[in-house]
């Protein structure tokens, strides 16, 4: 099991403050989803749609807000992306992804995670040391 390296202050950085939960849990899910899958911070677009439960969420706001989103076909999946993008599209604008061209980058992933290679490094020392 690996562990994400988060401070714990990230939420009074401006860039957090200027993004809602939604961003924050989608931000979170793809720093774990980097770390486990070793990917340096890169994130298919394809994978942004599997790390939150969005017809949950639509679920949710269904039931808050007016009772519509099943019927304006929100909760299918095409709207599932058209959430999940939007979303993403909040986070880049936030400044904390920069979107490529199949997906996304999590910004300066590696100034705060380790890389894949020292990663790799390190577990294959662990496996010697062993």
């Amino acid at each position: 099991m690996g562990w994400v390296r988060i401070s714990d202050d990230y939420y009074d950085h401006a860039k957090f403050t200027a993004i809602g939960p939604l961003e924050h849990a989608l931000w979170l899910a793809g720093m774990a989803w980097c770390n486990r899958n070793l990917t340096d911070g890169v994130i298919p677009r394809s994978a942004v749609l599997r790390f939150i439960d969005w017809e949950g969420v639509m679920d949710v706001l269904e039931l808050v807000v007016d009772g519509n989103a099943a019927s304006n076909a929100v909760t299918n999946g095409w709207g599932n992306r058209r959430v999940a993008e939007a979303v993403a599209a909040r986070l880049v604008k936030a400044g904390l992804w920069v979107e490529m061209p199949n997906g996304y980058e999590v910004h300066d992933y590696l100034i705060y995670q380790r890389s894949a290679a020292q990663i790799t490094e390190a577990a294959r020392a662990n496996a010697a040391r062993q």
